[in-house]
């Protein structure tokens, strides 16, 4: 099933969110598991943007072309 974050997890989330280097971060793509989302809440919710989920983003699956994932963030903006 789908697994949540530890408390491990969950303390690396909130200290993601202090990054300088993604404050400017315009869009967020998660995956629809647990996980990746609450990954990027703390993020999304201090630059108050929403989490555009993509069931496409799917850790199993092979991982696509530069240019077929650009397409798609450019969808979402």
């Amino acid at each position: 099933g789908d697994v949540s974050l530890s408390t491990l997890g969950e303390a690396q989330a909130q200290k993601l969110a202090t990054e300088s280097s993604l404050q400017n971060v315009d869009v967020i793509i998660s995956s629809p598991k647990a996980r990746a989302q609450q990954t990027v809440a703390p993020l999304a919710e201090k630059l108050q943007i929403p989490v555009h989920i993509d069931g496409n983003l799917d850790q199993r699956k092979s991982i696509e072309s530069a240019a077929e994932f650009e397409e798609r963030v450019k969808a979402v903006m």
